[in-house]
C-alpha cells in the first residue's frame, strides 16, 4: 500500500500529581486513505505475457481509521521553570480498522481485518509554559511494538509459491510531537 494524506487529532487529559509528576492520557483518531499498488501477469514458457492486470495510480484508495490510547507519565527534572525538561513512560495502544480491498478482474485479494497493537513508550521533551494557563510541548516518544499484530496466511495454488516472510511490526519507532496543553 502507498499511504495518503489523511487527518489526526488527539485530546488529553492531565493530573498534576505534584510539581515533577504529571499523569495523563492521550486520545485520538487518524483517517486517511491507502492505495494498493501491485499486479500480476501469467506469462508462456518463453515469458511472452498472456494475460496481466495492474492495481496502482488509477485505483480508487481505501480509507482507513485509527484509534490511538496512550497512558502516560512525565517526571520534571526541573519543574518550577517556565522551560521544563521532562523524561516520558507509557503505553501506546494503537486500533485500525478492517477494510476491503478492491479487487482486480481476476484477482481476489483478502480484505483486511481489524487490528490492535499495544508498546512501551520511552521518551523526553521539554515543557514551554508561557503564562499560567498554557503549556507547549515538543516531545520524541520512542515505541517498542511488543506484538506483531498483522497474521497474514498463504494458500497454495497452481504456481510455484515464492517464499514469504511476516513483515516485522515488534521493532522501536520514533515519533515527533508537538502540542499544545491548556491549564484549568
Amino acid at each position: 500500500y502507498h499511504d495518503g494524506r489523511g487527518l489526526h487529532a488527539s485530546m488529553g487529559f492531565t493530573y498534576i500529581a505534584n510539581p515533577w509528576l504529571e499523569l495523563s492520557a492521550i486520545a485520538g483518531v487518524r483517517v486517511a486513505s491507502k492505495t494498493l499498488s501491485t499486479g500480476w501477469t501469467t506469462q508462456d514458457s518463453s515469458g511472452t505475457v498472456i494475460d496481466s492486470d495492474v492495481f496502482g495510480e488509477g485505483a480508487d484508495g481505501v480509507q482507513s481509521v485509527e484509534g490511538l490510547i496512550e497512558p502516560r507519565l512525565r517526571f520534571y527534572v526541573l519543574p518550577v521553570s517556565p522551560l521544563k525538561l521532562y523524561g516520558l513512560v507509557g503505553l501506546t495502544i494503537r486500533v485500525s480498522d478492517g477494510y476491503s480491498v478492491e479487487d482486480l478482474n481476476a484477482v481476489d485479494y483478502p480484505d483486511r481485518r481489524s487490528l490492535t497493537m499495544i508498546g512501551q513508550m520511552l521518551g523526553a521533551g521539554v515543557m514551554i509554559d508561557p503564562n499560567e494557563t498554557l503549556g507547549i510541548y515538543v516531545e520524541l516518544p520512542w515505541i517498542q511494538w511488543l506484538d506483531n499484530a498483522d497474521h497474514y496466511e498463504t494458500n497454495e495454488g497452481v504456481s510455484a509459491q515464492l517464499p514469504f516472510e511476516e513483515l516485522e511490526r515488534n521493532g522501536w519507532v520514533m515519533r515527533g510531537t508537538v502540542g499544545l496543553q491548556f491549564r484549568l
